[in-house]
């Protein structure tokens, strides 16, 4: 619990050849007496120097951004809410295709409580501007009704690789 002077960040770190570049700061919130926040972030690089990051608070979000060596920073564009900001969704996880020269395309996954794994992707349209695609519910009718854990890849030539692991019931040993 925090008091009225504190902050939860998500803070990003860049190397070079194995070298710390620099740091910055990707988003940060303001925490009550009686809140803590758990992020849980992931990032993705794909082409032309695109980053995405996505988090977890009270929803799923993304940020987009361009990284530049040269001068040591990241413009940032503006925060999006995934899937209508739904406070159910938990666990982000993301992947970038990493052509280039190309369109950036960030693949995105998510857990909905424990019952349904999510998926949808943002294509950049111009510098700065992504489209998200409609979201699919990846999970639904394969099998078990508690879904969690998951991970996402994708290949050189954009195929998309998602796992996640199901169970009958929350509280049981089973696994698929």
């Amino acid at each position: 619990a925090g008091d009225n002077n504190e902050f939860a960040a998500i803070k990003a770190a860049w190397f070079k050849l194995g070298q710390l570049e620099f740091t910055t700061t990707v988003e940060q919130s303001y925490l009550s007496t009686y809140s803590e926040v758990n992020y849980k972030p992931a990032v993705g690089y794909a082409s032309n120097d695109n980053i995405a990051v996505a988090w977890e608070d009270y929803g799923v979000w993304v940020k987009t951004g361009v990284l530049s060596f040269s001068t040591n920073q990241v413009t940032w564009n503006n925060n999006i809410g995934i899937d209508n900001n739904n406070y159910s969704n938990i666990n982000p996880t993301i992947a970038a295709y990493k052509i280039t020269p190309g369109t950036a395309t960030f693949h995105l996954a998510w857990q909905n409580n424990y019952s349904t794994i999510r998926y949808c992707n943002l294509t950049e349209q111009s510098k700065g501007s992504f489209l998200v695609s409609a979201v699919d519910q990846v999970s639904q009718g394969c099998g078990f009704p508690v879904n969690y854990y998951l991970s996402i890849n994708v290949s050189n030539s954009n195929t998309v690789k998602l796992v996640w692991k199901e169970k009958p019931y929350y509280s049981h040993n089973y696994k698929k």
